[in-house]
């Protein structure tokens, strides 16, 4: 973490509902120096090609990459390495990518149509109404100004924020039963998880 700097990552299709071109024009009035990695195939070729027209006027304190379709293992490392995870989707079942940045230590920012809500209160990240832009820009701005303790804070508290959605919600039997197609599985079964 390097204060002053903010490093962020995009984890998704590039498709309209996954809103990448949201992100970009918020881009435009971020003041720090700030890069972006997009992790995930081109899915919209016209829509990537919005999203090329909108990194041409990016000032040049922000830089924007594309890795294209990744490993797991890829992605995950991407994510690990950027400040902040953000997806202003318009639309999310449940948000793996999100998922799996909280498990990183990656706060997030998302907007409110995922299942993943109250994020602040846990400092795991903010999920904001896309309505309201400027709120997007204060957390990017506050992000690229937290100090190293404060941002350990954030870390800290997303991580936790994963491990709680874990012990909530048990999993372990609707796994079992989509895998081996049974309702009531077997100790032995039960075992092998």
């Amino acid at each position: 973490r390097v204060p002053g700097k903010l490093r962020l990552s995009f984890a998704g299709r590039v498709h309209p509902v996954k809103n990448l071109l949201y992100l970009l024009r918020l881009l435009k009035k971020v003041t720090r120096e700030c890069s972006l990695i997009v992790i995930g195939p081109i899915e919209d070729v016209a829509y990537y090609q919005a999203c090329q027209e909108e990194i041409a006027g990016l000032p040049r304190n922000v830089t924007v990459k594309f890795s294209g379709a990744v490993t797991n293992e890829v992605a995950l490392g991407l994510i690990a390495n950027s400040d902040l995870m953000v997806l202003p989707t318009v639309g999310e079942n449940f948000g793996h990518a999100i998922f799996e940045a909280l498990s990183l230590g990656i706060p997030v920012l998302v907007s409110d149509q995922t299942s993943w809500r109250d994020l602040e209160k846990e400092r795991a990240g903010w999920d904001l109404n896309l309505s309201q832009p400027d709120q997007f820009r204060a957390v990017l701005e506050r992000m690229g100004q937290m100090s190293r303790e404060e941002f350990q804070l954030w870390r800290s508290g997303a991580h936790q924020r994963s491990i709680r959605f874990f012990k909530e919600n048990d999993l372990k039997p609707d796994y079992l039963e989509l895998l081996l197609g049974q309702h009531g599985a077997t100790e032995s079964a039960l075992a092998l998880c």
